[in-house]
C-alpha cells in the first residue's frame, strides 16, 4: 500500500478492522476496494450494473477470463459485474499482491467503457471515480484533432509519393507515429483506445505476417474509426470526464 501510496493525492487508504486491513485504491474511473488479515486477502472492482444477462455479453466474459492471470470477471449479488482477486496470505506474496492489485485496477477502468460501449443495452454505469470535467469545446478540439490526424495518413496512402508497397517500413513509421502522437495528446477511452491497442499489438506481434500484411492491418483498424459507426464511437469516447487518480501504470 505505501509503494503505490502518493501523499498528495490520497489514493490508496487503508484502516485496521477486524484484526485486519480494509483498503482502498483509486485507479481512474474505479474505485478498487478490498480486506486482507491473517488467511486470506480478497479485492475486488465493480464495473458495471447488468440489467440482463445476454449469450453475447456472457460469453464476452467468459472469454475475457482466459486473459488475466490473477483475477477474473463475476457477478455480485445484485447483477453487479465485478473484477475480483481472493488468494490465502499464505500464498499472497509482495510480487503476487502487486501485479494482482494492478491487474484488477486497469483491467476495471478499461473495461468499464467499453463493455458500456458494446453492449448499452444490458449494462448501465455504476460509481465513478475522483473526476474532473473536460468542456465541450476541449471535447470538440480533441475530435476534430483525431479525425484531421487520420485523414493526413489515408491522403498520403493514396496520393503521397511513399510506395506504399516498396516502402513498407516508412508506411509502418507514419502509421505508429501517428497513433502513438494521438493516443498520448487526446487520451481516448473504450472503442478508441482499445482500436490503438489493436494496432500496436498488430505490428509487434511475432508471427510470419510480412511488414506490408500488418501495414494492411493496421489500416483496416484505423479506418473503423473513420467509419460512420466509428465516428459516434469517437465522439462517445471523448465525452468522457478526465479522471486524473491513477495509482497503476496503464
Amino acid at each position: 500500500m505505501r509503494y503505490i501510496r502518493d501523499e498528495r493525492e490520497d489514493n490508496v487508504r487503508w484502516a485496521d478492522e477486524n484484526s485486519g486491513v480494509r483498503f482502498e485504491i483509486l485507479q481512474g474511473s474505479k474505485r478498487i476496494s478490498g480486506f486482507a488479515d491473517a488467511r486470506q486477502v480478497h479485492a475486488e472492482a465493480k464495473i458495471a450494473h447488468a440489467k440482463e444477462l445476454g449469450v453475447a455479453f456472457m460469453r464476452r466474459l467468459v472469454e475475457a477470463n482466459y486473459a488475466l492471470e490473477y483475477s477474473r470477471f463475476a457477478l455480485d449479488d445484485d447483477n453487479n459485474l465485478i473484477i475480483k482477486f481472493d488468494s490465502s496470505t499464505l500464498d499472497g506474496s509482495p510480487y503476487k499482491l502487486y501485479f494482482a492489485l494492478k491487474e484488477i485496477a486497469v483491467n476495471a477502468d478499461k473495461q468499464d467503457d467499453l463493455l458500456l460501449d458494446e453492449f448499452s443495452a444490458v449494462l448501465t454505469p455504476l460509481e465513478m471515480g475522483s473526476k474532473r470535467e473536460i468542456s465541450e469545446s476541449d471535447k470538440k478540439v480533441k475530435h476534430d484533432f483525431i479525425k484531421q490526424k487520420l485523414q493526413v495518413v489515408f491522403d498520403e496512402l493514396e496520393k503521397g509519393s511513399l510506395n506504399v508497397e516498396k516502402y513498407p517500413g516508412g508506411i509502418s513509421y507514419l502509421l505508429l507515429a501517428t497513433i502513438y502522437k494521438t493516443d498520448y495528446l487526446t487520451t481516448p477511452e473504450g472503442f478508441v483506445m482499445e482500436t490503438f491497442e489493436r494496432a500496436h499489438r498488430i505490428y509487434f506481434n511475432k508471427d510470419n505476417k510480412t511488414m506490408n500484411q500488418r501495414n494492411s492491418l493496421i489500416i483496416k483498424e484505423l479506418e473503423k474509426i473513420k467509419s460512420p459507426l466509428g465516428g459516434s464511437h469517437l465522439f462517445r469516447t471523448l465525452q468522457h470526464d478526465f479522471y486524473f487518480w491513477y495509482s497503476f501504470a496503464q
